[in-house]
């Protein structure tokens, strides 16, 4: 199945685990853009967390998927905003007053030029 960036979705996802292969967890959020260091096989997740914006899930562990019917709360922002590399693009995102980027940047100092530039 083809996923579209910016589309709220609930997949369901077979554990990676050996010891547990009957698991399986559930996961809904908005797909992002692949970060560069992620490949084709993989689609990212946002999680609404601040500290680890995103998840990263292998498509042949998805054993089903749909639209999700939650609907967007007014105080919940998402950018796409591209980086100074030719083809990168970091995803921007704000709940409330706490404001998380995918970049490297963020991840270090919880603050970058992209959540500036959206501010």
């Amino acid at each position: 199945m083809t996923y579209a960036i910016g589309q709220d979705i609930t997949i369901s996802v077979r554990s990676a685990d050996r010891l547990t292969p009957k698991l399986i967890n559930t996961y809904t959020g908005k797909v992002l853009p692949n970060p560069r260091w992620v490949g084709p096989d993989c689609i990212c997740l946002s999680t609404g967390q601040t500290q680890f914006p995103f998840r990263v899930i292998d498509l042949d562990r998805i054993i089903g998927s749909g639209i999700s019917n939650t609907t967007k709360r007014s105080d919940t922002e998402t950018h796409i905003v591209a980086g100074t590399k030719p083809g990168s693009s970091y995803t921007v995102t704000r709940n409330g007053s706490h404001w998380s980027c995918t970049c490297v940047g963020f991840g270090y100092r919880k603050d970058c030029k992209h959540i500036r530039e959206c501010k």
